[in-house]
């Protein structure tokens, strides 16, 4: 990032982010979010479990509530069970747009081990299909009126996520979400910005983001 890209960046977050009282969670994968009015009875979605789910762990410790984390890959149902935590609820089913099958394709390190929405990177890589559920089918299914903390890193199927939570209006109080990259970095950068300030309409305020990648929002 040049140095007027990094003035701009550094204006439009100051703009937008809202301070408020914030704990961080997780180590090495950490993440920033209210736990403000979070409880045991609080109901926690977290998509993506990758190579670390320590976030989880410590937010059941945190809250007392169950966490129900959603992995379809190789690599999350391999951590998963490598520690099988009490009070995180694991679900070998992937999160996206439509509740379906998808095709992912297979990652191209495979010690880092994510598997991605191939649409957009997908060139000479093999794929794999696996279940997935939108967020409103599965709050249906486990019997949740509405979400109090969301967090998705799940490797470009985040947007769609988002289109459907906006469109049906699902009542998430606070979405803790990776953007990635998909366009080239800077066309990437602009829907990033797009999708910040679109959240912002919808009345999620931008209180936490560490870089381009990890964002939280919340209903203040």
């Amino acid at each position: 990032m040049n140095f007027l890209g990094i003035l701009r960046h550094h204006f439009f977050y100051s703009l937008l982010t809202k301070k408020t009282s914030l704990t961080t969670l997780g180590a090495p994968c950490a993440w920033n979010f209210s736990a403000t009015g979070l409880h045991e009875r609080s109901h926690i979605v977290c998509a993506g479990a990758g190579g670390d789910i320590s976030f989880e762990i410590e937010l059941h410790r945190l809250t007392g509530a169950p966490v129900h984390l959603l992995d379809p890959s190789p690599t999350g149902i391999a951590t998963f069970h490598q520690t099988s935590p009490f009070g995180v609820h694991f679900y070998e089913i992937g999160l996206a747009g439509q509740s379906k099958q998808f095709t992912f394709a297979l990652p191209r390190n495979p010690e880092e081990g994510s598997y991605k929405d191939p649409r957009y990177d997908s060139e000479g890589m093999e794929t794999v299909t696996f279940d997935c559920l939108t967020i409103q089918d599965f709050m249906e299914r486990r019997g949740m009126p509405s979400l109090d903390l969301l967090k998705m890193d799940i490797e470009g199927f985040e947007y769609d996520v988002l289109r459907t939570i906006l469109r049906n209006k699902t009542p998430v109080r606070q979405i803790c979400v990776e953007f990635h990259n998909l366009h080239g970095r800077v066309l990437s950068g602009v829907l990033r910005y797009l999708w910040i300030i679109r959240l912002r309409f919808h009345g999620y305020h931008l209180v936490s983001h560490v870089g381009t990648g990890d964002h939280t929002f919340a209903k203040l």
